[in-house]
This record gives structure tokens, sequence and C-alpha cells, in this order.
């Protein structure tokens, strides 16, 4: 170990194979971004190689970052500090692993009675940020509706879809979601026999400049304007009402968006 109790060790087996640790969690790299660990490559053939590689497409392929090849002795008999910059990633989502690849040839097995294969300890990043939740959506077209759930941080990223595969993600969009200055809250809605449909509402909080009526026939496909709303006001500044004319085959969704 470098610190604490343990490290982590990855060691070929017999027959060898290539051995993994990764980093289950997305991260999105900054210009100042870097990876620093504590390495150890004991006894080691040539054939065995230390890699630390980057995937940005989800784990499809990946890149080297930096590598060591055994020397075919004992190696490095302690740990050394390894620093990696990760700005080449700048804007873009990553995912990280560990690879202890045998290339073929001879190997050490585990185990040994001295110290073989790779000991990895005091994983640490600086100045990247971690995706919490992800949410994906398929459009058909170049333009599309992002409605955050929540305030907060969020990036944006597209991929162009070709023959049922999709190709890496593109540089992505931070969007800043402030919450509204004002809010309101739908309090009635009623079918009527006129086929229209009346949706009241009133505000909650705040001096809205307006409204806007949207609606949509499937949560997933975005929202888009209600051309065929009327809005009413009922009590200026704090109750009002929406007449539209809804298909009556269908669903449809309905909300109302407050204006700055």
């Amino acid at each position: 170990k470098a610190s604490g109790s343990a490290s982590y060790h990855l060691a070929h087996p017999t027959p060898p194979e290539d051995q993994f640790l990764s980093l289950n969690r997305p991260l999105r790299a900054t210009f100042s971004s870097g990876l620093s660990f504590s390495s150890r490559l004991a006894t080691a053939s040539s054939s065995e190689v230390a890699h630390v590689q980057i995937s940005t497409d989800g784990g499809n392929s990946w890149q080297d970052v930096w590598t060591r090849s055994g020397t075919g002795g004992s190696g490095q008999t302690s740990f050394a500090p390894v620093n990696v910059s990760l700005a080449a990633f700048d804007g873009l989502e990553f995912r990280l692993r560990f690879l202890y690849e045998f290339t073929g040839g001879s190997y050490y097995p585990y185990p040994q009675p001295v110290p073989v294969g790779w000991y990895i300890d005091n994983v640490d990043f600086s100045n990247v940020e971690e995706t919490l939740a992800t949410v994906t959506r398929s459009v058909s077209n170049t333009n599309f509706v992002f409605t955050p759930s929540e305030t907060g941080t969020s990036t944006l990223e597209t991929a162009a879809q070709m023959y049922g595969r999709t190709l890496p993600f593109g540089p992505s969009l931070r969007v800043n979601v402030t919450p509204p200055s004002a809010q309101v809250r739908i309090t009635f809605i009623q079918m009527q026999l006129t086929g229209q449909a009346k949706i009241d509402f009133e505000v909650v909080s705040g001096t809205p400049s307006g409204f806007q009526v949207e609606s949509t026939p499937d949560l997933a496909a975005g929202w888009g304007v209600d051309a065929a709303a009327t809005l009413l006001t009922i009590d200026p500044g704090s109750r009002y009402q929406v007449l539209t004319t809804p298909s009556l085959t269908a669903q449809r969704f309905y909300r109302i968006r407050v204006l700055p």
C-alpha cells in the first residue's frame, strides 16, 4: 500500500487474462482536469503492460493516457506518484479504467512468493464534474425542447444515430437552471360538451409577465405551444382560465409556462 490499509491489485492468473479496474460513474473533463494515483508495477514481464485508459463513447472504445511495461525483473519496489492531464478531453463526458494487459509471451502468474503484478492506490481526480443522473431521448430533427426536472447545472450532449448505431457524443453544452421568479398551479380541468377543454390555474408566487400554454400527446416526445388555446383572465394577477380544443380520440397533456 501507498497509504491506508490496502491498495488495488491487478495480476494475471493461469491462464493469463486481461484484468480491469473500472470507475462506474461517468465524469466530465475541463481544460484543467487531472488524474493522480500511486503506482507500483512489481514483478512483471515485458508482455505485461499497465494502462490507464479513457473512453468518451460509453465504453465502446478506449485510448491510453498513461502506460508502463514490465521489466522482466522485480520491477518497482515501492509506490511512485503518477499525474496525468485530462485537458485533451475538455468538455467531454468520459469513463476511466485501469487495464493490466497480457500481450502474449511470458508472464508471472499470481500467486508468487514475491510481489507480482500492478498495485494501484490513492486514486484522485482534480477539476472534474460528476454526472449524477442521465436521461436519454431520441429526436427526429435538429431541434428539441429541454425541460429540466430540477434546478442546478445540466449538461446537454447530442449524438447521431445511423442504421441502428449510435455514434459518439459531441462536445457538451452546460445549462444553468434557476428557479422561476413566479410559479402557477393548475387547479381544475374539465372536458365540456362542446368539445372544448377548460383549464383553470392560479398564481402561487411572484408576478408573471405572461403565460404560455403548451401541450403534447406523449410526455417523452417534448412540449409545443398550443396554438388553439385562448387565455382568459378571471382575477387579474391571481386566477386565469384556458379554453382549448383537443382531439377527442387521443390523450393530451397540458402545462402552463410562466414567461419571465
